[in-house]
């Protein structure tokens, strides 16, 4: 299975059900925003950039290793 950048923050414990629950509760456009989840998770607090960048790095380099066939 593919596993996306949401699921490996709720993974990780980065993110929990009760965050997102909370970003329900915010407009989907935040004001001169451009509403994606990265940018509302970071705009409300709840994760930083440093954490955000260094979860789509684990995410690319999971992603590269399970699309390399088996070398053994």
């Amino acid at each position: 299975g593919n596993i996306t950048l949401y699921h490996l923050l709720r993974l990780s414990g980065l993110v929990t059900a009760y965050d997102i629950r909370r970003l329900g509760h915010l407009p989907a456009q935040p004001e001169g925003g451009t509403g994606s989840l990265e940018e509302r998770l970071i705009k409300t607090g709840i994760v930083n950039r440093s954490a955000l960048d260094a979860a789509k790095r684990c995410l690319l380099l999971t992603k590269k290793v399970f699309s390399q066939p088996n070398k053994r």
